[in-house]
């Protein structure tokens, strides 16, 4: 009888050597042992933080108005909403603790790829918590520096602060990496299934600028991101293989994100909508304003 053969891919991503294929190895395999002492104790004392200004951002004017938004459409559930003392399904609360978190701005932020990860990351974990049940502190802790270390690494591939100049909002554009990172790591993902988690988190990537104008959903953009990375990570083990973005040089995002593009007239010359071009004198395309 012929034993059976054993598949030398499986768990790998579809292009181990690209950006996307090593970030994914990468989350799969890194231990907590292998992440510097004085990480982790920063990455605990950023937990503790991360509940401080939920609890702060909670009952906020415009956390009370999501709250009572989201759970008349969502109803109960088994994840806490953070001081609240009641809970909801496990993407809501995603949505709602990472809102509050973020709500009054006093949480993390990382300059060079700006985004407050705990917003991010936090909600994401406690999520995912509640449905695997009971899980170690150092699988909580690992996960937790991993999806950190995820966003910013996707930010800066992505050039960082341009991303705000372009009009996205940075943090909830690639803050979805950061929570699929770290839900994936607490789920025990493989690295081919972290390649269809980061594809599922690019393409759930959004949110603009102009919500900082007259809005309030400015203050959910993270909490919506903590939401759609959660969702990634439990679409992957399941889901057809998404855009991994392998082949592109941002990991799981497509290059229209993070890259210049000049909108042409396809007869030659400048498209007639940008500024100065023929009488039109339009203000154009956004992407002119940045050459």
């Amino acid at each position: 009888m012929t034993a059976p053969t054993t598949d030398p891919t499986a768990g790998q991503p579809t292009d181990p050597a690209g950006p996307t294929g090593q970030l994914a190895t990468w989350l799969a395999d890194t231990t907590l042992e292998e992440i510097p002492a004085a990480v982790r104790e920063r990455a605990a004392h950023l937990v503790l933080d991360g509940l401080g200004c939920a609890l702060i951002g909670a009952q906020l004017p415009w956390s009370r108005t999501a709250v009572d938004a989201v759970l008349a459409m969502e109803g109960a559930g088994d994840t806490p909403v953070i001081g609240w003392g009641r809970s909801t399904s496990a993407p809501a609360a995603a949505v709602l603790n990472g809102t509050f978190i973020q709500g009054f701005e006093l949480d993390d932020y990382y300059p060079s790829a700006p985004l407050h990860s705990n917003s991010l990351v936090l909600p994401a974990l406690l999520s995912t918590l509640s449905q695997l049940g009971t899980v170690s502190g150092a699988d909580f802790l690992r996960a937790t520096v991993l999806g950190f270390e995820t966003g910013t690494r996707v930010g800066m591939a992505l050039h960082g602060s341009e991303m705000l100049t372009r009009g996205w909002h940075s943090g909830s554009v690639f803050g979805t990496h950061a929570a699929a990172a770290a839900s994936g790591v607490l789920r025990g993902l493989d690295a081919a299934r972290f390649e269809d988690a980061l594809g599922l988190a690019g393409t759930q990537s959004a949110g603009l600028m102009a919500a900082q104008y007259e809005a309030m959903s400015k203050r959910m953009h993270h909490g919506l991101a903590s939401r759609n990375g959660f969702y990634a990570a439990g679409l992957a083990p399941a889901a057809t293989p998404a855009s991994s973005g392998s082949s592109n040089d941002e990991p799981g995002l497509p290059p229209g994100l993070g890259r210049e593009h000049r909108h042409r007239h396809p007869a030659g010359g400048r498209h007639p909508a940008a500024p100065g071009a023929g009488d039109r004198g339009g203000r154009g395309h956004p992407a002119q304003a940045h050459p």
